[in-house]
């Protein structure tokens, strides 16, 4: 007999702006789960991580590994239906944006609505502490966490780190012109390089995570700001009122 599923939706708390910390301005979204009542997490003995989810229909027959344990997770709290949607999943396609960043000049990105639940909260991998569940935390991608939880190694977004990837171009890029170039091509480099020089104040009032450097001519790698070509996006002439009040996470930088 199949596992009855349940259909809900869940508002939530947001921080005031992307990947912030402070929700004092009282900020929510919500999202609709649609999946199990309960979830069967397999969980490591030693650390009580989570290794896996399942579906209860899905619970693999052969026998546990003796590394492990399982814990189920109900549905009888909103909290506990947003894990199930960071664990297990059950929500809509996350929502693409196009915006403008950066210079006039460069192309539109597309970006991931910020208030869509894996935007907003860290995956609770590690939040069961053996007896009971910690409380759900915001990602921060720019500050350590504020406990002993493992982050997700991106506090390393800074202007340092962007700096002296800018200057390892630049200096990667010093005898890529010469004067028996074709003058085409000659050209393409130096505008790149100058692109480089020009980035700090280019750039200035954009998210660090969100600076597109420039490409050199000779990159021919998908460009990870336009993500799938093929993927919908809402396109900016598009956007409703909603879609707005949603931009509104992005303090600087993002039109």
């Amino acid at each position: 007999m199949a596992f009855p599923e349940i259909k809900k939706e869940v508002t939530y708390k947001i921080p005031n702006e992307r990947f912030g910390m402070d929700d004092s301005e009282g900020k929510t979204s919500k999202m609709t789960y649609t999946g199990p009542s309960r979830l069967v997490l397999y969980m490591d003995k030693e650390t009580h991580k989570v290794v896996d989810s399942w579906h209860p229909d899905e619970v693999p027959e052969q026998p546990l590994p003796l590394h492990l344990y399982t814990l189920e997770l109900n549905s009888d709290t909103s909290e506990n239906i947003l894990r199930m949607m960071l664990l297990w999943g059950g929500i809509p396609i996350t929502k693409l944006y196009e915006v403008a960043v950066g210079p006039d000049t460069e192309p539109n990105a597309r970006l991931v609505d910020p208030t869509d639940v894996r935007e907003v909260y860290r995956i609770p991998v590690d939040d069961w502490d053996g007896e009971k569940w910690l409380p759900l935390q915001y990602i921060n991608h720019f500050k350590n966490y504020t406990d002993n939880r493992a982050d997700d190694g991106f506090d390393s977004w800074t202007w340092d780190l962007v700096r002296a990837k800018r200057n390892h171009a630049l200096g990667e890029s010093d005898n890529s012109v010469n004067e028996d170039m074709p003058a085409d091509l000659k050209d393409k480099w130096l505008d790149y390089r100058k692109k480089l020089r020009d980035l700090p104040a280019d750039w200035a009032d954009v998210p660090v995570d969100l600076i597109r450097e420039p490409r050199a001519p000779d990159d021919d790698s998908p460009d990870m700001m336009l993500d799938d070509p093929d993927q919908p996006y809402i396109k900016i002439a598009d956007r409703t009122d909603e879609d707005k009040l949603m931009l509104k996470q992005f303090v600087k930088g993002v039109k």
